[in-house]
């Protein structure tokens, strides 16, 4: 980092809680980061990207983080929201993360953020794809399982060949459920995903994402989401039905992946396989943690007719964090690999 950039004032403590959701690793920022100026929730979402990243730098790289985080980080709503949240990675912000939203309701509820009611605790929260509504069953003090409704989600590009670096073409289909992914078959590839060797070919996994932000352009009708943030290898089962999941080309989702789960269940519904009010359990591959997904009810986006999918686990806490730095390290601001 350089010299003249903004940095946090020497001395300060950045206080984490960390957790997971179906295995897949997550940061909360309790404390001690600043507060981005603006006066909505975007503008301080784009006040924190454009001056404040040494925040997300800070929480996410090397060496306090890792490629395979993501990290919550709770942000003034707007009056429409009881709470807000925006999610950081290595090297971006994510429109939605799933699994870190279940882990903010847990904590929301258990710090004091939302009032506590049993035997559930609702609240509505701002995210960067819009608003999502969370409920949370308490007992004997304590938050447990919780779910959350997604925002309207749609099949953008159904049916789609994607041409591979090899020459091999696969069917496809570009849907949205918080983020856009591409979702690809395991069958298409001539695999079964629950049996595939991720660790030795992290070139395919990598290339569908690549190629598939090559060939086909997406656009969200209300929001300024305009990227294929993943893709999804799946099976066909109808009960639970696994998948692996990869982010920014190079991270390996270790769980079910909560807006990933919501993409797979807009499509079963779109194509039929799923009926509103029927739940399908939806898993990753590798820690094999499983969400309950179900299709709500159906509403509009833009051109694009869309459903509301409930999407429901339990998080769990794994530990707490006192981020420091000392002032004459040349790698306090962390490092991306």
């Amino acid at each position: 980092m350089g010299e003249s950039e903004e940095f946090f004032e020497p001395g300060t403590v950045v206080k984490t809680i960390e957790m997971h959701c179906g295995g897949s690793p997550m940061r909360i920022v309790a404390s001690g980061v600043p507060k981005p100026k603006g006066n909505t929730y975007d503008e301080r979402f784009n006040y924190l990207k454009t001056k404040q990243d040494f925040v997300r730098r800070f929480v996410t790289n090397e060496p306090r983080g890792n490629r395979d985080l993501v990290v919550a980080l709770l942000m003034e709503p707007d009056k429409e929201a009881d709470l807000g949240v925006v999610f950081l990675s290595v090297g971006s912000y994510l429109a939605m993360c799933g699994e870190s939203t279940l882990c903010t309701c847990r904590y929301a509820v258990d710090n004091g953020l939302v009032k506590y009611q049993e035997p559930e605790v609702k609240f509505t929260l701002q995210c960067p794809c819009g608003l999502v509504e969370c409920y949370v069953q308490c007992a004997d003090g304590k938050a447990g399982k919780a779910r959350f409704h997604s925002v309207p989600s749609f099949v953008h590009t159904p049916g789609v060949s994607l041409m591979l670096p090899n020459g091999q073409s696969v069917k496809s289909n570009v849907v949205f459920g918080g983020a856009f992914y591409l979702l690809v078959d395991d069958s298409e590839l001539g695999f079964d995903v629950k049996k595939f060797d991720y660790k030795n070919n992290m070139s395919l996994l990598a290339n569908l994402e690549r190629e598939a932000n090559k060939q086909i352009k997406v656009s969200h009708p209300d929001k300024d989401i305009k990227i294929i943030a993943g893709s999804i290898i799946k099976d066909s089962r109808t009960e639970t039905s696994y998948h692996i999941i990869t982010l920014m080309e190079d991270c390996i989702v270790r769980g079910f992946c909560g807006s990933g789960s919501t993409t797979r269940a807009t499509l079963d519904y779109f194509s039929g396989r799923l009926k509103l009010g029927e739940s399908r359990l939806y898993a990753g591959v590798i820690a094999g943690g499983a969400t309950r997904a179900t299709p709500l009810k159906t509403c509009k986006i833009g051109r694009y007719d869309a459903v509301v999918i409930s999407i429901e686990a339990k998080a769990y806490y794994t530990g707490r964090n006192e981020l420091t730095f000392e002032s004459d390290d040349d790698l306090k601001g962390g490092f991306e690999t």
